[in-house]
């Protein structure tokens, strides 16, 4: 049989875009399980269909990864078959050994399927995740969908992979995951079914079990503490000025906390007026309750109600004294701030125009992260104050500026060390138009 020219560059052209193809699934496989929950929040809320279709793939991780190994499998095995078929006819046209074009054509395809299906794209989609996941994120939906309703490999692969878990000693996944779950807030939300408040109220609820006490407690700076020498008269005052109704006292030292004492011990003294209003406050000083900084907020908040206290000293790991932390501290990261009629309307986030925000540093940075859609690294900076004094890198002044990513940091206030609030502006991000968003970028200015 003569082979002519043309059908060997027409099977080679094939070859070449199943290649492609190849590196396509592999690559989309590492971009969208890469991608942070930060990146997948922004892409979500930012109104690109290719947002919608990814937070959609990855409400079902199983599905979305049986669909891509199998689009891959199929690529793959269709290559190696085409590539053989292509050494054969190559044998025929230049008259060698089928034997050893197969061989040659084997070996070819294996190294090249390696470095174009699958080494050169996975470490591309890594580093451009966010890019190629958008520009994944509608075939890989319609394969995926193809493979549900018209050709139903995933229900039939999940139903055989359900029976064969069991042999390996692995659990079934539960049938509803958190991702899940706060998906259907999200949309929840904007269909108007769920109020914002809600819709928060939710999410702090999965993230309490991974709060530490260090994230919510009062820090050692900001403790209003009492010394031991105080007199019951000198007490009622502090009790005024400072209206809590609980205070640590503290002998020599903040990291010698010998008790705390309540408001309403006092009350026998101002009731009798023979009362010795000059003697010391120790002997109605009660037993301080102690917790490390890391310990979770959820098991604390279950101690302070068997043991039936409000307010804990935190202790670090030497410890030493780092803050103090009370039941409404831990209430407040589900139910959000509760004031009361002693409280200031202290605002830690204050927007003052559509890219201007006035901030409090003492404001987490997953809170801030949340707010303004940023990426400052949580394991590295409890709150936004260290991420200034880490840029700045010094002790700064009122008008010193610091730039992260694209958010430009203005000191407006500081007081003795410490940073009480901050300008941020947020800067146009400087992108090609992209499916529903085109223009320029608008210079901006502090």
């Amino acid at each position: 049989m003569q082979v002519e020219l043309g059908e060997i560059i027409n099977l080679s052209l094939f070859i070449a875009m199943l290649f492609g193809m190849s590196g396509f699934f592999s690559g989309s496989e590492a971009a969208i399980f890469s991608l942070s929950q930060n990146t997948i929040k922004k892409l979500e809320e930012s109104g690109y269909r290719s947002g919608r279709y990814i937070s959609y793939l990855l409400n079902d991780p199983e599905k979305l990864l049986i669909t891509i190994i199998f689009a891959n499998l199929f690529v793959n095995t269709l290559l190696s078959s085409m590539a053989t078929i292509l050494a054969i006819e190559i044998g025929g046209y230049f008259k060698i050994s089928g034997e050893i074009c197969v061989t040659a054509g084997t070996l070819v395809t294996t190294y090249f399927l390696m470095l174009l299906g699958e080494i050169t794209p996975i470490n591309v989609a890594l580093v451009f995740s966010e890019g190629f996941s958008r520009m994944a994120a509608y075939p890989v939906y319609v394969l995926t969908l193809f493979f549900t309703k018209i050709i139903p490999v995933i229900p039939i692969i999940k139903y055989l992979n359900k029976l064969a878990m069991p042999y390996f000693g692995i659990e079934a996944q539960p049938a509803t995951t958190e991702q899940e779950i706060k998906s259907a807030i999200n949309i929840g939300e904007r269909e108007g079914m769920i109020e914002p408040h809600e819709k928060l109220m939710i999410h702090s609820i999965f993230e309490f079990g991974d709060t530490i006490t260090k994230e919510v407690m009062t820090p050692r700076i900001d403790m209003i503490c009492v010394r031991s020498d105080c007199t019951i008269e000198n007490m009622f005052r502090v009790f005024k000025d400072s209206a809590y109704s609980r205070l640590p006292v503290y002998e020599n030292t903040l990291d010698n906390i010998i008790g705390v004492i309540h408001a309403k011990d006092l009350l026998s003294y101002m009731k009798d007026p023979l009362a010795n209003k000059t003697s010391s406050i120790k002997p109605i000083l009660r037993q301080a309750y102690f917790v490390p900084e890391t310990k979770n907020i959820d098991s604390l908040l279950r101690e302070l109600q068997q043991k039936k206290v409000q307010l804990a000293i935190v202790v670090d790991e030497y410890g030493g004294t780092e803050g103090l932390i009370t039941m409404e501290d831990i209430i407040e990261e589900i139910v959000g701030e509760i004031l009361d009629e002693y409280d200031e309307d202290e605002k830690l986030f204050e927007k003052i125009d559509i890219s201007t925000f006035k901030v409090d540093p003492k404001i987490t940075v997953s809170e801030f992260n949340s707010l303004m859609n940023s990426n400052i690294p949580e394991e590295l900076f409890d709150t936004l104050g260290g991420l200034l004094y880490d840029l700045i890198g010094h002790v700064p002044h009122a008008g010193e500026e610091a730039l992260f990513e694209n958010l430009k940091f203005k000191i407006i206030q500081v007081e003795g060390k410490r940073i009480k609030k901050v300008l941020i502006k947020k800067l146009a991000e400087t992108k090609p138009p992209d499916e529903n968003q085109a223009g320029g970028a608008e210079e901006l200015k502090v």
